[in-house]
């Protein structure tokens, strides 16, 4: 019986490669050995092999770095280490891999329009875009003195870090483990059984019946050894046999037991096989296929949690970023602010008066304290990127400052959205989910089906004995062997329950449970579809904005550069210095606005390719080739 699944089938009626985000500009350094199955003993299962871990730049090597604070204070970087030796991979699909047929048909008649592929952009945009650099780039990777200590730290390091150290990825890891027993446990259930049971039996009885010894005797007195041993075994197609080895003797005070006392064996063989119910490889194998995709289904959502906790760490690294670049840019509002409080102080006796000072000393106040507080976000950033990465190394350096070495790209990338679809039809752990359940479900279905027949059994038995006087029975173990010739049996047993509506109504609630599993995998691979493609666009809108958000830090520049040229040549008096000066300040807000808006568009693009990797499947990826594509 083959239970395959097929995607026709409706209820009735009644390289080695990971690609740890893949994404221009960020490499997650991952080195890991994927879970080993135990192919052998399970159903779906096929040979898996160690691997190594590569990353868009090629094979990983820790990429931080020390540096050295002038007090002479160092941390050690991040060292090189080997993360857990079970990182889930995305488990065989079987024969249910067809279900997806359909969507791939749809996607490979879709076509990319050059729009698509560069997401709108204008060939000046274009060549704007491929230079983009701003001032604090150089600066953000230096030191910003808030300690003597400090640590360089990048994507790679994190994550790698975190898959060997982060207490959520170890147990996330650890139900795969749990799961992948319940495979061994289902397979025991084929294990020869050893038994073996001895019993002696001393009775004395009044006697109330003559034919009970044959004499006048008024009790009767016997003494009776039994023992037996042997093996017993289930076969994979649903018979059972056995083995077992009958011994004993007897001795009484009946004229009636010849000889008295006398040894007994009995070596006997019976197997029975199920013809119609619980008959089958397929039927008696089930609990096991069964287990197996459980695992692989544990092993698929264990992945899945572990891409969100990268996805974290990742997250929380261009936020470290983020508000480092967002401190440089306080310090130079506050800078310029004093620079302008500094030059009123000056002209005080001229063209500034009270008011004019008063007016920048409370702007510098207001931006100093945005300064302390950007500080502050900095270090909750470092907190909860110890807590997400769980090193002790980590740890060690909680009072340290981390240096980002690791720098969005700034470039645009063309992106298809057939090809990313494809890749998350492929590789979305979540899909091979729901396929692994169509498939359990539908050896649930088969079971069911076999369930409802009546239950044939033959039954088939042979056996020696032999007998020997005394009570030793070793002489008639020797004897059943040389005396007589093996007796047989040959039977049938046939049982079914009158109107068999348990098997029926199960039977109908599988296939009912069948139609829903399907329902829900076509939902979870169109919520897929549109997550990838959701992904994809923001992909290329996230660039555009990157560009919009330069073109007005130019714009906004150069309204500071005016204002601060119009105060320092062309100084007025009262009420119109007082508007001047007013605006300048205003225009310095707007430009730290906008190079505020700039960095959020910078981790945003960066973070919609980790996204995208995400939504295909390949934010952890595993092939059979030894470079990156």
């Amino acid at each position: 019986m083959d239970w395959t699944c097929k995607p026709n089938q409706r209820p009735l009626s009644g390289s080695s490669r990971v690609h740890a985000g893949g994404t221009p500009g960020i490499t997650f350094a991952i080195c890991a050995v994927l879970l080993m199955i135990q192919s052998g003993t399970l159903a779906c299962g096929q040979d898996i092999v160690p691997r190594r871990v590569l990353s868009t730049s090629g094979l990983i090597e820790t990429t931080v770095t020390d540096v050295s604070s002038e007090s002479g204070a160092v941390f050690e970087s991040l060292e090189s280490c080997d993360p857990l030796e079970s990182l889930p991979i995305i488990r065989p699909r079987g024969t249910c891999d067809s279900y997806l047929d359909t969507y791939r048909v749809r996607i490979a008649d879709r076509v990319d329009t050059q729009n698509e592929l560069d997401g709108g952009i204008s060939a000046t945009q274009y060549d704007s875009a491929q230079s983009i650099r701003m001032w604090w780039d150089d600066l953000i990777n230096q030191p910003l003195g808030f300690s003597n200590q400090r640590l360089v730290v990048d994507v790679g390091s994190l994550t790698t870090s975190a898959l060997a150290h982060s207490p959520r990825i170890r147990a996330l890891l650890a139900e795969p483990h749990i799961l992948q027993s319940s495979v061994t446990v289902a397979d025991a259930a084929f294990d020869p059984m050893l038994f073996l049971e001895g019993k002696f039996v001393d009775t004395n009885d009044p006697v109330g019946n003559q034919l009970t010894t044959g004499d006048q005797s008024r009790r009767f007195r016997d003494e009776t050894l039994s023992a037996k041993a042997g093996l017993r075994r289930r076969t994979r197609n649903g018979g059972e046999v056995e083995l077992v080895q009958r011994g004993g003797f007897q001795e009484n005070n009946s004229i009636f037991l010849q000889p008295n006392p006398q040894g007994t064996t009995r070596l006997e063989l019976n197997y029975t096989q199920p013809l119609w119910k619980n008959a089958g490889t397929a039927v008696n194998r089930s609990q096991i296929v069964v287990a197996q995709l459980k695992a692989y289904q544990a092993s698929s959502e264990a992945r899945f949690e572990l891409e969100n906790h990268l996805l974290e760490v990742t997250s929380a690294y261009w936020e470290l970023y983020r508000n480092r670049a967002l401190w440089l840019q306080q310090q130079k509002l506050v800078g310029s602010t004093r620079q302008l409080h500094d030059l009123l102080n000056s002209r005080g006796g001229f063209d500034a008066g009270r008011r004019h000072i008063l007016r920048a000393r409370a702007a510098l106040a207001s931006r100093q304290a945005g300064l302390t507080r950007s500080a502050a976000k900095i270090k909750d950033v470092q907190s909860r990127l110890r807590m997400l990465v769980g090193s002790e190394q980590l740890i060690a350096a909680s009072g340290a400052e981390w240096m980002t070495s690791e720098a969005p790209l700034a470039a645009p990338v063309a992106v298809s959205a057939k090809g990313s679809l494809i890749q998350a039809l492929e590789n979305r752990s979540d899909i091979t989910t729901a396929i692994q359940e169509i498939h359990e479900v539908s050896v649930r279905v088969g079971v069911a089906k076999n369930q409802v027949l009546p239950q044939l059994d033959l039954l088939l038995g042979t056996y020696v004995a032999g007998l020997d006087a005394g009570r030793d029975p070793l002489g008639a173990f020797e004897n059943q062997f040389t005396q007589g010739r093996p007796g047989y049996s040959v039977g049938l047993a046939y049982e079914i329950p009158v109107g068999n509506r348990a098997a029926q109504s199960r039977l109908n609630r599988n296939r009912w449970e069948l139609s829903q599993v399907i329902e829900q995998f076509r939902q979870t691979t169109e919520s897929a579809i549109a997550e990838v493609e959701i992904a994809t666009r923001e992909t290329k809108t996230a660039f555009q904005d990157l560009v919009e958000k330069r073109i007005a830090i130019d714009a906004a520049e150069s309204e500071v550069a005016y204002l601060t040229q119009r105060y320092q040549e062309l100084p007025g008096r009262d009420d119109s210095l007082i508007l001047l000066i007013d605006n300048l300040l205003d225009a310095q807000d707007r430009l730290a606005e906008q190079e505020s808006d700039f960095v959020n568009a910078q981790v945003a693009y960066a973070m919609s390719w980790v996204s995208l990797r995400r939504a295909t499947g390949t934010l952890l990826r595993f092939d059979d080739e030894a470079t990156v594509q």
